[in-house]
């Protein structure tokens, strides 16, 4: 039996063993650490994902599991300001036995039949965990009547290095062992959801950044094909992935870093972790991702034509998942994360602003810059940059996502804007609508969140986002009371939430940006360039 006064949950069967996990204050039943996948390290190192061993009598899901081994993947913002905005994004348990999950519920009976949220975490594909307390999901489970799933998978040079060219067909899907570390995961949804207070035939994917990137190649994955049914992509289109040419470049620039030719690979298995994960920073480096304009960088799922037979939403969106809807969008702006820490930027002129775009613009660069002049006449050159930078690439290719699901003439596409600002500062400076800043509002999860402030605003926001996400689970559209009618987005009107105090539906919202940059479609950068 559950016993309120010790804080513990009856056991809970599932196809590997007994788990007891811990009731939270508010009355929520929370497992945690419980394991989907077998260690990876060893001989298991870059391998297919296996299911793991039973255990006998009953184990503790009392505490998150490990994490995937991985570096600080924003060195460059890591002001001790911005990270305590965000506190546990870094740090925590590292081992490569991480195939981890955890579970929120109301209850355990079995026919409560509630929708499931999946929440994939993001960090570019290299970092991240689903332990951070930000993906807390007590709240969404107990306001939402929703069973609540995070996870942790393999990342960077654990998860996404191709090694078909050099170690053969045992290793032909090394590039991409973490999102099939995602199929596992929901493998196990689909087969024990149920004993949580699941419902297995509503399971709604949902992921920030890296996360809605995996998301995105998910909808092409025929592996993951009837193990979700809708999807919401937050802050991380992924229209592409990497092509072959451009993953076992990825796979010579580590082999390279660690001394290693192409026949003595084998070491890779063996090689002391640290070493893998140092090979992050030389990648990212020459694959220049930061300013790259396609999001991917030199980690990330492949289209090998196989387990991603095409990339996921490049002429069209994938015909197999044509009836998933999803809810795509991004925050008001997103570059903030980026631009905060750098002063430069507060004493930008448009010349300056001009020449940073170049690299992902081109020749277009300039005429983009006078296009958003002439609507924001008062903006700081800075001010300009964060504008342009969040809606291209971000806002213009969950734009685009769009487009092609409504285009396909099935399950429709909802498009938002996280237009909420912030009151903290972080240096001094406003964060705004940063990256990453709607993750705390949509878990609901304000109370323990410093980068959206103690006021009542924050929380009027959080209520109208979950509810919104949680309709969407519940029922595949996110119209819900306290929000006005969200029509389903369409190339003709184009309808936007704007997610703000007093929330309202735009239509075609940047149309500024998306004309100009249409106009100049062919100048703007869209491949990676091999380095």
């Amino acid at each position: 039996m559950s016993d309120p006064a010790l804080g513990i949950t009856d056991t809970v069967e599932i196809e590997t063993g007994l788990v007891r996990g811990r009731i939270e204050p508010n009355g929520v039943f929370a497992f945690k650490g419980i394991p989907y996948g077998a260690p990876t390290g060893g001989e298991a190192r870059f391998r297919p994902p296996r299911k793991p061993a039973p255990w006998a009598g009953e184990r503790e899901a009392f505490a998150y599991g490990p994490q995937c081994p991985q570096i600080d993947q924003y060195p460059s913002v890591s002001t001790d300001d911005l990270t305590s905005l965000f506190p546990g994004e870094r740090g925590g348990t590292h081992g490569e036995d991480c195939l981890v999950l955890n579970v929120w519920t109301a209850g355990l009976d079995r026919q409560a039949k509630r929708p499931v949220m999946v929440w994939i975490h993001g960090g570019r594909w290299i970092g991240g965990s689903g332990g951070s307390p930000a993906y807390d999901g007590a709240n969404l489970a107990s306001q939402g009547d929703v069973v609540v799933v995070t996870l942790n998978h393999r990342l960077g040079v654990l998860g996404y290095l191709h090694l078909a060219e050099v170690a053969g067909a045992d290793y032909a899907n090394s590039g991409n062992a973490g999102v099939e570390d995602l199929v596992l995961a929901l493998q196990w949804v689909r087969d024990n959801i149920e004993a949580f207070g699941g419902d297995p035939g509503r399971v709604m994917l949902f992921g920030q950044s890296g996360g809605g990137q995996k998301i995105s190649m998910l909808m092409g994955v025929p592996a993951a094909r009837g193990l979700f049914h809708r999807a919401v992509i937050q802050s991380g289109p992924g229209r592409r992935m990497l092509t072959l040419a451009q993953a076992n470049r990825t796979a010579e620039i580590v082999l390279s870093g660690l001394g290693l030719g192409k026949h003595d690979w084998e070491r890779l298995k063996t090689a002391p972790v640290e070493q893998l994960v140092a090979q992050h920073e030389p990648v990212i480096r020459q694959f220049q991702l930061v300013r790259y304009a396609g999001l991917i960088g030199g980690f990330a799922g492949v289209c090998d034509g196989v387990f991603l037979p095409e990339h996921p939403f490049d002429a069209a969106a994938p015909a197999q998942s044509a009836d998933v809807p999803i809810m795509i969008g991004v925050t008001g702006t997103e570059m903030t994360l980026m631009t905060i820490g750098d002063a430069r930027f507060r004493t930008l002129d448009d010349a300056g602003l001009a020449r940073r775009l170049r690299p992902v613009m081109g020749d277009a660069a300039a005429e983009i810059v006078a296009a958003y002049r002439e609507v924001y006449r008062f903006y700081t050159a800075g001010d300009l940059f964060e504008r342009i930078r969040s809606d291209y690439p971000l806002g213009r290719q969950s734009m685009e996502i769009a487009e092609l699901k409504a285009a396909q003439g099935a399950a429709p596409a909802f498009m938002y804007r996280m237009e909420w600002r912030s009151p903290v500062t972080s240096a001094g400076v406003p964060i705004r609508s940063l990256h990453s800043l709607e993750v705390p509002l949509v878990f609901a999860n304000t109370a323990t969140s410093p980068a959206v402030g103690e006021g009542s605003d924050a929380r009027i926001v959080a209520a109208q986002m979950s509810r919104a996400w949680c309709a969407f689970a519940h029922n595949g559209d996110p119209n819900t009371a306290g929000l006005p009618r969200w029509p389903a987005y369409d190339t003709k009107d184009r309808a936007t939430m704007l997610f703000d105090v007093d929330s309202r539906v735009a239509n075609d919202p940047i149309q500024v940006g998306r004309l100009a940059m249409e106009r100049h479609g062919a100048s703007l950068v869209r491949e990676i360039p091999l380095p």
